[in-house]
């Protein structure tokens, strides 16, 4: 299980991008790497991983189902259709 939500948890921290984060303008790296000191520490990634997590967790129940997953990416596709039509 730890295993799993380590795997869903670094395949969303690099895939997608936060309320207002564009593709165009935002370097992935320098969103995690708080301090810009070129790396990321554990206690960056993490921070950027929580705030992840509570935005998909909805009910704040302090667990992701596939429902919020789901709306989580549903989100995303809306974002990105706004921005490239935008750009």
């Amino acid at each position: 299980m730890k295993v799993l939500l380590t795997s869903l948890v670094l395949v969303m921290s690099f895939s997608s991008f936060s309320e207002g984060e564009t593709s165009k303008s935002v370097d992935r790296f320098d969103l995690v790497d708080e301090n810009s000191d070129g790396k990321i520490s554990m206690k960056e990634w993490l921070a950027k991983q929580t705030k992840r997590f509570k935005r998909i967790d909805k009910n704040n129940d302090g667990f992701i189902t596939k429902n919020e997953r789901d709306q989580f990416k549903d989100e995303l596709i809306i974002i990105r259709h706004d921005e490239d039509k935008n750009n």
